[in-house]
């Protein structure tokens, strides 16, 4: 009608465009301004838990243009194929009353499967088959929806993982004791003739320089005793590394950063005393979730630096009736620099973890179940006008009213489910890729997705695709019959 008044084609397509665009413009602004307020309040988080001299956020301009970009070409290449068709339609064939679609029999339909369903079941599946196009970009959606809400929950898999190896596992010391300077083998019998006191091992820190070719890596050498139980090597899931009598252990992080690997030999230079250098094999790599250390049995660090058993830090294992006032006590005396109880340390990791993910999480959940409506809900209304003459002419045949809400609703119910797969894959390859970004120094998150994360990400998506099928049922109990199956002028 526009072009037959006059208006050029540019002028219909812009007219067009600008019906696409106009969401996504208004979209992008909303998304600017909570994208500012999530900002400042991630950078509180960081502010107070690093102790920033100064507030770390600062608003970059070209983030927002690079977000208005993406959103404007997603936009306008979802309605590429719609205002192509739009201007390309010449005025007289658009004044027609459309003509009936013209269909063939579908590759289940040529095997016969189709012979097995009722009525409404191949209605379905024709339906579905023959728009090969929309059935794909609806999976796809939908697919994108649940591997959304599946990498959002990873991040807790993870750091609940992460703090089970490294407080529980590895680190299974109630209290750790660091002294002023290093001490004799004699404080260990000291320490454990205190009240409450179970068990002791000595620590020995040592910082140290390690060479391996053209590259060197300041770091810390650890000395923990090869029979002891308090401090364990843990790689994820929950697999105890042996420490052999000789040789050095190497984090993932460090022998990443060295390029080196199980049997080479390594240059360490002592950055106290004496600056003793030594070279030394590499007698494995431990996947170690915290940390960027090195590890040697401390009855072989005393042999190397030439000294008695001194210890420069303790791991003790306490009853839990005695260890606040064990704490009080241990603070009290003057060789002691520092105590740290685990259980102090967990609930700071965990107050830490959710101030800063818990918002995290609700926008991401919230994401999710907007775009899984999105999709169910377009797709259906879609279908609905589409087919409103269809089904009315159904009803007119006999079919009830919940045969054919059935038929329209069971088709995105098929689509739903046929995305759940490619939704889980998509998830787990998400969750792979956050996992190898998050590779620093300090952490790393372990690889775990639990079966409980793919239920509840598939009961999420699924509910959203539940609630906006109600909305279309409603609208298919109003369909006036009359209304739809007369012929448009």
């Amino acid at each position: 009608l526009l072009k037959a008044f006059g208006f050029s084609t540019a002028a219909v397509a812009r007219h067009y465009v600008g019906f696409i665009l106009v969401p996504a413009v208004g979209g992008a602004v909303a998304g600017s301004g909570l994208g500012i307020w999530f900002a400042r309040y991630f950078a509180g988080v960081y502010d107070r838990f690093f102790q920033f001299p100064a507030g770390s956020f600062r608003l970059d301009p070209a983030i927002f243009l690079v977000g208005l970009a993406i959103a404007l070409m997603a936009a306008a290449l979802g309605g590429f194929a719609a205002v192509r068709a739009t201007v390309r339609l010449p005025p007289a064939e658009a004044m027609r009353p459309p003509s009936p679609p013209r269909f063939k029999a579908g590759v289940l339909e040529r095997l016969g499967i189709n012979r097995r369903f009722s009525v409404p079941g191949r209605i379905i599946i024709r339906n579905i088959e023959r728009r090969p196009t929309q059935t794909v970009l609806t999976i796809t959606g939908l697919s994108l929806a649940l591997a959304i809400v599946i990498s959002g929950w990873y991040v807790f898999d993870a750091i609940d993982l992460l703090k089970t190896i490294q407080f529980y596992e590895a680190e299974r010391a109630e209290i750790r004791v660091g002294f002023e300077s290093e001490r004799g083998g004699r404080v260990r019998y000291e320490l454990a003739r205190l009240p409450g006191v179970r068990q002791v091992e000595m620590t020995r820190t040592v910082p140290v320089r390690i060479r391996f070719g053209g590259r060197a890596v300041r770091t810390a050498l650890q000395g923990i005793a090869r029979e002891g139980t308090l401090r364990r090597l843990v790689e994820p899931p929950n697999r105890v590394v042996a420490r052999p009598e000789v040789g050095l252990l190497l984090s993932r992080s460090l022998a990443n950063k060295l390029h080196v690997g199980r049997g080479e030999v390594v240059t360490i230079e002592s950055l106290v005393g004496r600056r003793q250098t030594f070279a030394m094999p590499v007698a494995g790599v431990v996947d170690e979730v915290v940390g960027m250390s090195g590890y040697l049995e401390l009855a072989q660090m005393h042999r190397l630096w030439a000294e008695s058993d001194l210890a420069d830090g303790a791991l003790l294992s306490v009853d839990a009736t005695e260890r606040r006032a064990l704490e009080q006590r241990l603070k009290a005396f003057p060789a002691v620099s520092g105590v740290s109880s685990r259980d102090a340390v967990v609930t700071a990791f965990d107050r830490t973890i959710a101030e800063s993910f818990q918002i995290s999480l609700v926008v991401i959940f919230g994401a999710a179940c907007l775009i899984a409506a999105a999709i169910v809900y377009n797709s259906g209304r879609i279908a609905l006008s589409e087919r409103a003459r269809e089904l009315a002419s159904l009803r007119v045949l006999g079919f009830s009213r919940g045969e054919v809400t059935t038929m329209l609703l069971g088709e995105q119910g098929l689509l739903l489910l046929l995305s759940m797969p490619t939704g889980f894959a998509l998830g787990y390859f998400l969750c792979y890729l956050i996992t190898a970004r998050l590779a620093l120094e300090l952490f790393r998150l372990p690889m775990i997705v639990n079966p409980g994360t793919y239920l509840m990400a598939g009961g999420v998506v699924a509910g959203s695709g539940l609630v906006t099928g109600l909305l279309i049922r409603k609208r298919i109990r109003h369909l006036d019959l009359v209304a739809v199956l007369k012929a448009r002028e």
